[in-house]
């Protein structure tokens, strides 16, 4: 069932704790919670019902009840545990996405191996958040989606990496990609999407995703997790 949380219940915070984090729009933020755990539900949909950028959050217990309820009354962003009892969250992302339920789908998960990763993103989502993070990291998570930006955790960057180094082989030489091709795959690596990076660049916003797709043959990459995880690792292995 799905349940609004108070915005009466608000903390006092002022806006001056957003960090330079809150979007340039002054209508609320809608945002989901979708999670079987009620404690977690309960503490997430409150915490956020009380930030001064979100509108009263909407919790749903599972998928079913999710998919139901943002069909008739869609979000901004949807925090989804992709370890939903009964139909997965995986399949929950990926239905919200065919429906329309959200415009931007954020994974909240337990685990961030690379495999994990990779059947979130392919789900779906445009990011993901680990249980374990504070509820700060979470807002903030949420707030970047709303502003174009990706959320991807330190620690499943260094997961790839592993990953990345152990089935790679014979990659080709990261001299291989232009100047232009460099400033596209570190504007990647820093979030922005490729509207953004057009922008950044005064590009066509086609030219951007030509040079994406160069980027992506070069370094011998499906994704874009993986192209970050190999920019990084061509950081450290080039001489300073």
């Amino acid at each position: 069932m799905q349940h609004l949380f108070d915005p009466s219940r608000r903390f006092n915070r002022p806006r001056s704790e957003a960090n330079g984090l809150l979007p340039a729009q002054t209508r609320l933020i809608r945002v989901a919670v979708i999670d079987d755990e009620p404690l977690l539900l309960e503490s997430v949909g409150h915490y956020l019902s009380s930030c001064v950028e979100f509108a009263p959050t909407q919790v749903y217990a599972s998928a079913a009840t999710a998919i139901a309820g943002l069909t008739a009354k869609p979000v901004d962003i949807a925090l989804v545990d992709i370890r939903l009892a009964g139909e997965s969250g995986l399949d929950c992302i990926a239905r919200l996405k065919a429906q329309g339920g959200a415009n931007f789908l954020l994974a909240h998960t337990v685990a961030d191996d690379s495999e994990t990763l990779a059947a979130a993103f392919a789900a779906g989502a445009h990011g993901y958040v680990i249980k374990s993070s504070k509820l700060t990291e979470v807002r903030d998570a949420l707030l970047g989606l709303q502003m174009g930006l990706s959320a991807v955790s330190p620690r499943a960057v260094r997961h790839i990496l592993e990953s990345f180094r152990k089935t790679r082989s014979g990659a080709p030489a990261s001299s291989r990609l232009t100047p232009m091709e460099w400033r596209i795959l570190s504007e990647i690596a820093a979030g922005f999407k490729c509207k953004a990076i057009a922008v950044h660049l005064d590009l066509a916003v086609s030219t951007v995703y030509v040079h994406n797709r160069n980027i992506f043959r070069k370094l011998r990459v499906n994704n874009q997790l993986q192209a970050i995880a190999r920019y990084l690792e061509l950081l450290r292995e080039t001489p300073t």
